[in-house]
């Protein structure tokens, strides 16, 4: 983690040292993700039932006309629910699991505007996405509708993580303050996400934000 870190502020500062700086930006945004892989090879029935999301700020400098470097800190929510489809019926059975996983996450990009047709930029990027646990929350529930907050899943996921990221950038700008934009996005994991993982995690995510610009 660390050398892929030293790796990604070298990336930066070479792209901030190559240019000259020209105005700022700061960023809000919000997203969907759809995570993959980080539940194969896992005991009982493990399914995404209910949306994976993040919230982000970010700011960003351009260094030209074609270039700006960009950093993003999200909040990241992964979920999924345990089935365990057992064979008895009794009230006190467990039914289901749901497991809530937060993260946050620290994003360096660098950003390249491919073309621009009258207020609309599109932008394709590449950069690293670093991700830290910071807790979880579990409620499982009981053939007869009861629920607790016992651990019954183990929480032995990995609690940093890091993955090669990159998309693209589709900005309105309403004026030369203020754009709004839809951002794709895939990152690919270096890590299993569970050790029974049979794959390392990747995520595809569909953003929507806001720049303020100065």
């Amino acid at each position: 983690m660390k050398k892929y870190f030293t790796v990604s502020l070298l990336f930066m500062f070479l792209a901030l040292t190559g240019f000259s700086q020209e105005h700022y930006s700061l960023f809000f945004s919000g997203g969907y993700d759809s995570n993959a892989n980080h539940l194969t090879g896992m005991n009982y029935s493990n399914l995404n039932k209910f949306p994976d999301y993040n919230l982000g700020v970010g700011a960003a400098v351009y260094l030209n006309d074609r270039f700006r470097a960009r950093t993003e800190i999200k909040y990241v929510n992964i979920g999924f629910t345990r089935e365990y489809n057992s064979d008895y019926t009794t009230p006190l059975t467990m039914k289901d699991t749901k497991m809530t996983i937060y993260s946050f996450d620290i994003n360096p990009y660098l950003d390249y505007r491919i073309f621009t047709i009258g207020k609309l930029d599109f932008y394709g990027y590449a950069g690293f996405r670093f991700e830290f646990s910071f807790g979880d929350r579990q409620v499982t529930h009981t053939m007869d509708g009861d629920k607790s907050h016992t651990k019954h899943i183990a929480t032995d996921y990995k609690k940093a993580i890091v993955g090669f990221t990159g998309g693209c950038n589709l900005t309105y700008n309403i004026n030369k303050k203020y754009a709004i934009y839809v951002s794709p996005e895939y990152t690919q994991f270096i890590n299993y996400f569970y050790s029974d993982n049979t794959a390392n995690m990747n995520r595809a995510s569909l953003n929507l934000g806001v720049e303020w610009k100065f």
